[in-house]
Formats: structure tokens, sequence, C-alpha cells
């Protein structure tokens, strides 16, 4: 999978210089809309590698996704994954 197009895309998403080389400021996103502007069409590594798709759960996924949000878009209530299977 390559493509930000598609809903449920997984991907890494870094911040600051060389994060994806060296995982400073990394973490994994989840689109919820399609983002195809994400893809990174330049030669060089992307700057959001998609490397997955979420299979089943989107319903949870689109709950997390409307929770209420304080400063610095930080949920107001901790929301945690306490369960995640990967499948190859």
């Amino acid at each position: 999978m390559s493509s930000h197009a598609a809903s449920a895309a997984v991907r890494v998403a870094g911040s600051g210089e060389n994060a994806n080389a060296t995982g400073v400021s990394r973490h994994t996103a989840i689109n919820t809309v399609h983002n195809a502007y994400l893809d990174w069409f330049s030669p060089g590594p992307s700057k959001h590698p998609v490397f997955g798709k979420v299979t089943s759960g989107m319903d949870v996924i689109k709950k997390v996704e409307t929770t209420q949000t304080g400063p610095g878009d930080r949920p107001i209530t901790p929301v945690q994954m306490i369960k995640v299977t990967v499948h190859d």
C-alpha cells in the first residue's frame, strides 16, 4: 500500500528535520478521509509513508476522531489503544 487516497490508510507522520531517519517526533496516524495530498511525488523518501490499512474497527476510529480536545489539539480525556492486532 502506498497511497493516502484511501480512507483507513495507516501512516507514519513525522515532524522536525530528519524525523523519518532518526525517529524524532514520529507518530502513527490513520486517515479517516481521502488525503491524496500527502502522497510524495518527488524523489526521496515519503514524509508520511503508508504501511497498512485498518481492516476492522473503523467505527472505533470514528469515535476517537470526534473526541473532545483542548489546547494543542490533545484529547481532554486520554485515549489509549488497549489491543491492536497486526496481520501480514
